[in-house]
């Protein structure tokens, strides 16, 4: 079975992985300070712990398709991979930004803002980039970091870190080629020590997911057969660093000096990446994926948290009050409503503006 078959059929489930993690809005983490352990530590294992691997999966999942059967790379196969991607990856980040920036007094008055406040005009670089005015920071060593920056919709950094990388697609075929295991290697000791500097605002995750799926592509490698020996000890890693980043830090003591959040999240990463992985190999083994939802998968990743502010704005309120897990199951619950409003969406545009459709997903 073609390695695309059990990639399809994870992309619905990573969305709704990041569905997860944007629950966890400013709403709900404001409870989440209020509440109780019956509150706090479902919710961050929900919105933190469980759903970190999806964007960094996706990143690898870009690199393994981008050179996908190519282990020669040249500059014509890097002109035609780009002029794709302005359908697949630009066109889409466009569309959907502007979008949002035209909803956006919408979210201010939502949040208690005035008609003033809504109706400021932002410049396009904060629209389709981010704010890099922001203060910055240091890292360990005393280096300047960037804080990191968002475009209008903010889950899409990650297509516009990943438009940023493909452009160095040929230098990151070169060196998967000559020097794999040192690149990697290299990349992950600048995240790890925290070198990277978040230069304009982006982040290390690109570079070192989008690398390592790429390595596989680039080696000639089935991600399946190769980590096959590895399942079992990335079930183990997995679930011992999905505790260990939920549970409170207090709760730790001086362990937690052991093994930084970093280092702890990285692992988690790594390990679930083989798990879900082989996961979904096993699914495509007895069933095919679901054609229409892994379609409409880009379109929950998009329009979910334009959903998800109004829906956790309501169900909030109605719990205010009410027991932990009353305000737990209306956390799942704001998840759950706004995945089945972008399903129906979907559905709907597909059947009104279908030309729309196809330009906003790129497909």
């Amino acid at each position: 079975m073609a390695p695309t078959s059990y990639i399809t059929a994870l992309r619905f489930p990573l969305a709704l992985l990041v569905v997860l993690i944007h629950t966890q809005n400013k709403i709900w983490q404001a409870a989440e300070a209020q509440d109780s352990l019956w509150f706090s530590v479902p919710v961050h294992f929900l919105s933190r712990s469980l759903p970190a691997v999806a964007v960094p999966l996706f990143f690898a999942i870009s690199g393994f398709l981008f050179f996908y059967q190519k282990q020669t790379f040249t500059l014509a196969d890097q002109r035609e991979k780009l002029r794709k991607r302005c359908v697949t990856l630009l066109l889409p980040y466009i569309v959907w930004n502007f979008l949002a920036f035209l909803l956006a007094p919408l979210k201010t008055l939502l949040q208690g803002g005035d008609w003033k406040t809504a109706l400021q005009t932002f410049s396009p670089l904060e629209i389709f980039w981010g704010d890099i005015s922001a203060e910055t920071s240091a890292n360990l060593w005393g280096m300047t970091v960037w804080v990191s920056s968002y475009p209008e919709l903010d889950q899409l950094w990650f297509i516009r870190d990943l438009m940023i990388v493909v452009l160095f697609a040929p230098l990151l075929h070169f060196l998967l080629r000559r020097v794999p295991f040192l690149f990697l290697f290299v990349l992950s000791v600048v995240g790890l020590l925290q070198l990277w500097q978040n230069p304009l605002g982006m982040r290390m995750a690109g570079w070192f997911y989008f690398s390592l799926g790429a390595f596989f592509s680039v080696r000639g490698l089935c991600p399946i057969e190769t980590t096959r020996r590895l399942l079992r000890p990335a079930l183990i890693v997995a679930a011992v660093m999905l505790v260990w980043n939920t549970l409170p830090e207090k709760m730790f003591g001086l362990l937690s000096d052991l093994l930084p959040n970093g280092m702890s999240c990285h692992l988690y990463n790594l390990s679930a990446m083989v798990v879900l992985l082989h996961a979904a190999r096993a699914y495509t083994r007895r069933r095919a994926p679901h054609p229409w939802l892994s379609k409409s998968s880009f379109f929950v990743y998009a329009f979910h948290t334009i959903v998800l502010f109004p829906v956790t704005v309501v169900l909030h309120k109605l719990t205010l009050g009410q027991p932990p897990l009353v305000a737990l199951a209306a956390f799942i619950g704001s998840a759950v409503v706004a995945v089945a409003v972008c399903l129906v969406g979907y559905r709907v545009l597909q059947r009104v503006l279908p030309k729309f459709v196809s330009r906003a997903l790129g497909i």
